[in-house]
């Protein structure tokens, strides 16, 4: 029996962001622990998701093209969910620059895949 680890990861977090993206939080007065913290993690939950879908795309489920599939996957879902955020609900705003990091974290991965052929050798070529 094949496992999809990747696949059920990509998942994971796919359910994670959406959680993330539309739980009403409270809003703290405290000073964040990172200043932009919020900037930091839409670039690492994109930068996983781009990554986990690369994997499963080009691992398990052997689409054609898994860097371009990826990487335009993570930036429609971040995108449509800025924009949700703005419609749908009264406590949340889709924010340009939120766009940006995951933007940003998706282009990340895309580059590492790249210098990782680029330096090592493989089968990871970008296409």
């Amino acid at each position: 029996m094949k496992l999809y680890f990747w696949t059920l990861s990509s998942v994971l977090l796919i359910v994670i962001i959406l959680f993330l993206s539309f739980y009403p939080f409270s809003i703290s007065e405290k000073e964040p622990l990172i200043k932009h913290q919020d900037k930091l993690a839409h670039f690492l939950l994109y930068f996983s998701l781009t990554f986990s879908l690369i994997k499963s795309f080009k691992e398990e489920l052997f689409l054609f093209n898994p860097f371009f599939l990826s990487a335009l996957t993570s930036f429609s879902f971040g995108t449509l969910i800025e924009i949700f955020q703005s419609v749908f609900t009264d406590y949340r705003e889709g924010s340009f620059y939120d766009a940006i990091f995951n933007f940003l974290g998706i282009i990340f991965v895309l580059i590492l895949f790249g210098l990782k052929k680029n330096l090592f050798g493989g089968r990871n070529q970008i296409s």
